[in-house]
């Protein structure tokens, strides 16, 4: 997962039928001669193949002849393949634009970050942009909010693009740096010891790379402009370990209603203010704020005490994107935090 790797879309029909271990989605292949992985297109028969380059070859040069053996020294089978197209790729990517913008231009997506694709990081991070970005330039073209609104674009994203493209590239070297060593394919007692110590190394990354809600959920604002932060104490940023906190800047904590609806189900498209408690707290300054700006603001009531508990404030303000801008108990201070939200001025 670093270097130069062989890709391959390709059609085999008879892979599941030959498969001695349960179907799945991705393949990963690991052995003296070859190491891949392959993921599955259709379920059926289609599949994108890509395997590891070894130092000395010329991948650029081969042939569908080639593209086969390689396919085979992978798979440890003859086993009779279509070739639908071929090519060569650069893995090892961890790299983030110096600018994600210029004047009125933006980038997002690949244009601003490329990752070597282990935990499948880039699609997640490209849609998070892409949200990001959309509701403030709806603001900005609403005219509720300044352009100044955009500048935080950067502010917010950047850092988490860097984040995102460390943990994958911490992934790839995982399983990038196990060493498959030639007994692992005998038939003897070293062989099944080193099968052994291969599985152990291999499930403890598979665990590392793909149960990571830490890295889905847990990214955070920590220093955006925009964010009225409150100053408490943050769990640690573990890919593998969730933790939910309320505290602005991060995702909402989810919770299941007593009527069996999700709490994200009463999230506005636009500005959610949550009132939680048996105090059904004042959201009057919000709500005549919201008016005087324009801004559409559902104020949403809940007065369960788990919720109270759970998001340890009264109010809580939620953004579009659904990232806590703000939480606290009096509404007097409506105004200055959507102008705060908005990127219209600081609370002093």
């Amino acid at each position: 997962m670093g270097g130069k790797m062989f890709a391959l879309y390709l059609r085999a029909p008879q892979f599941l039928s030959l498969l001695r271990y349960p179907k799945a989605w991705m393949y990963v292949a690991v052995n003296y001669q070859r190491r891949s992985f392959m993921a599955s297109v259709d379920g059926v028969a289609e599949y994108a193949f890509h395997a590891a380059i070894k130092p000395g070859e010329d991948a650029d040069t081969w042939t569908e002849k080639d593209a086969k053996r390689v396919f085979s020294e992978a798979m440890g089978a003859d086993i009779p393949i279509e070739i639908l197209s071929m090519g060569t790729w650069l893995a090892g990517h961890a790299l983030v634009a110096e600018k994600f913008q210029r004047g009125r231009v933006f980038i997002a997506g690949d244009a601003a970050h490329l990752f070597t694709p282990t935990g499948g990081l880039g699609y997640n991070t490209a849609v998070e942009d892409a949200v990001n970005l959309a509701w403030k330039l709806a603001s900005v073209i609403r005219g509720h909010a300044t352009l100044t609104l955009l500048d935080t674009y950067e502010a917010e994203r950047r850092p988490l693009a860097q984040r995102n493209t460390g943990y994958a590239r911490h992934f790839a070297d995982s399983v990038g740096l196990f060493s498959a060593k030639p007994e692992l394919d005998d038939d003897s007692a070293q062989g099944n010891e080193e099968r052994a110590k291969a599985s152990e190394y291999l499930n403890r990354h598979a665990r590392l790379e793909f149960n990571i809600p830490g890295v889905t959920f847990g990214g955070r604002y920590g220093d955006s402009p925009i964010i009225a932060q409150d100053g408490v104490d943050l769990p640690p940023d573990e890919p593998n370990d969730y933790v939910p906190t309320a505290s602005p800047g991060g995702r909402p904590p989810h919770a299941w209603l007593e009527d069996g609806r999700s709490l994200y189900d009463t999230f506005h498209t636009e500005w959610t203010l949550l009132a939680l408690g048996a105090t059904d707290p004042a959201t009057d300054g919000f709500k005549n704020a919201a008016q005087s700006m324009g801004i559409d603001l559902k104020v949403v009531r809940l007065p369960a005490q788990q919720l109270l508990e759970l998001y340890e404030s009264p109010l809580v303000l939620i953004r579009p994107d659904q990232i806590v801008a703000w939480r606290g108990a009096s509404d007097e201070d409506g105004q200055q935090v959507l102008s705060l939200a908005l990127g219209i001025h600081r609370i002093t």
